[in-house]
Parts: C-alpha cells; sequence; structure tokens
C-alpha cells in the first residue's frame, strides 16, 4: 500500500489517469468483449457503467440483470451462454478508450446490480486514487512491474514530523511494537517533509510515498498493521477501499460520553 503518491519502480508503463464516477472508487466501463461477443449490450440511452474498484472482494462480479433496462440483457448470462458452448477468452473491458485485459481464469461471479473491479484488478496493475483536488476526482491503472520487490516492512515517519522523538512507549508494549511499525501519518494538509524523517522513501511529484506492508490472507483480503491512539494500540485491520469507515474494536465508552454521529445520538436516547 503506497501512500501519497505510487512509486514508479512498480510499474512497466505511466499510470493512465481516469475520471472518477460513480459514489465509490468507480470508472465509466464502455464495453466488455469475450471473444467476439460484447457483454455490455447497452440499451440506446446508455452508453456506459460504473464499474468500482474494490479490493475486499475476491472475483470480478458483473450485473445479473438488466438493470432497470441499462442493458438489454444480462451481462453475466451473456457471459455464462457462451461459456456453456465451450468458449475461452479473456475479458477485455474498456475505459476512457483503453483496453484491459482479464486471463479467463480468474474468477466471475454474478451480482445484482453491482459491477465490481475486485482482486484480479488488484493483482495485475498498480491502482492509483487520486483525491488530491475533491473537485476532480481521478482513479489511475498502470500494468504491474512483476520483477518489483514489494516490501516486509511499513516505513516509519516519527508521528510529529521529526520535531520530537516519537510518541512514549511503555516497557510492557516494547516487544510488541517492535514487531511492527506504525503507519506514517496521513496529513490533512500535505506538508513537505524532511528526507531524514523517513527510513525508506520514494519521491513522488517532489512529495514521498509512504509504504505499507499488506499480507493477503489466503487471497481473500488484504490485512494492513497500523497503530491507534496514544500510547499507540498496534492493531492488524483489512483494507477495502469498498468499506466507507475505518473501524477496530474498543472498550464502551466512559459513562456521559456524547456519541458523534447523529443516528447514534438517536439510537442512545430511544428514538429510532
Amino acid at each position: 500500500l503506497q501512500l501519497g503518491g505510487y512509486d514508479r519502480s512498480s510499474t512497466l508503463e505511466d499510470m493512465h489517469m481516469f475520471p472518477m464516477a460513480g459514489f465509490a472508487y468507480g470508472v465509466n466501463v464502455t464495453s466488455i468483449k469475450f471473444g467476439s461477443l460484447e457483454l455490455l449490450d447497452f440499451d440506446v440511452a446508455h452508453d456506459a457503467y460504473v464499474g468500482e474498484f474494490d479490493s475486499g472482494t475476491t472475483c470480478i462480479l458483473l450485473p445479473n440483470s438488466t438493470v432497470n433496462s441499462t442493458f438489454k440483457k444480462s451481462p453475466f448470462e451473456k457471459l455464462l451462454d457462451a461459456q456453456n458452448k465451450g468458449e475461452a477468452h479473456p475479458l477485455i473491458y474498456t475505459i476512457g478508450g483503453r483496453e484491459f485485459n482479464i486471463a479467463y481464469e480468474e474468477c466471475v461471479e454474478p451480482a445484482d446490480k453491482a459491477m465490481i473491479l475486485g482482486d484480479p484488478w488488484f493483482r495485475k496493475w498498480i491502482i492509483m486514487h487520486d483525491l488530491e483536488d475533491l473537485k476532480n476526482k481521478k482513479m489511475g491503472l498502470a500494468l504491474r512491474n512483476p520483477d518489483y520487490k514489494l516490501g516486509v516492512e511499513t516505513d516509519h515517519v516519527t508521528l510529529d514530523g521529526g520535531a520530537a522523538a516519537g510518541p512514549v512507549v511503555a516497557k510492557g508494549e516494547e516487544q510488541q511494537l517492535a514487531q511492527f511499525k506504525p503507519v506514517s501519518k496521513v496529513r490533512a494538509v500535505r506538508k513537505e517533509r524532511p528526507l531524514k524523517t523517513a527510513l525508506t522513501a520514494t519521491m513522488y511529484g517532489g512529495e514521498h510515498v509512504d509504504k505499507v506492508a499488506l499480507h493477503s490472507q489466503s487471497r481473500v483480503t488484504y490485512n494492513v498493521k497500523l497503530s491507534v491512539g496514544t500510547h499507540p494500540q498496534p492493531l492488524e485491520v483489512i483494507f477495502d477501499t469498498g468499506s466507507f469507515m475505518l473501524a477496530v474494536f474498543a472498550e464502551a465508552p466512559p459513562p456521559g460520553s456524547k456519541p458523534i454521529m447523529a443516528a447514534e445520538a438517536g439510537a442512545a436516547s430511544g428514538h429510532s
């Protein structure tokens, strides 16, 4: 996981950027070909459908319905009919006029309405989520360099930007924390940090790319180690671009604490 940009040595080509579409991390897909068969048989009123990048989905998902007459026939049903006839081809997606090839052997499953670009995409391409300009959000795709060596440790940047030696850790926690280094703090407003504050940093556009070690759990999830709180409490969380929140287990709040979310406030007072 690379924060603040991407390491150019991890790709075989420059990053291809596309406007972000939909309500999540999506792009407009205008075509999916299976051999000569077009799976996205759009109704006359439509010419694209949003495919969402989701690192938490093991397979590729295709709509198994016409999605309120967006398609003349279910894309997954068209694929299944062709496969039942013995055809075997890669899936060729067209995004922003560029073609992206997914091998026939990859897992494809039906969904009610969603088109999900799941784990097979994350294994073949470096996928960039560019939110620097929130009025012009973008997704990026670049073919992954197979010779790129994945890191086994998270980069360590002092949480205060180098002004101090870092948070004080109780002796009983030293051994536990020594086994992994906490994720670098992501600042709301980026500031250029001195190179000496990063042990292993890559330059991107004049800024540093912080690298966070990932490990796959049976190729089902991507797990990240991070620390939360003061003193830092080590946690392992699932990195999932299809989820909208950071959720961790915690003890119940002290009596009298005020809920932040209005919905929680209503539930706490007995209102629905």
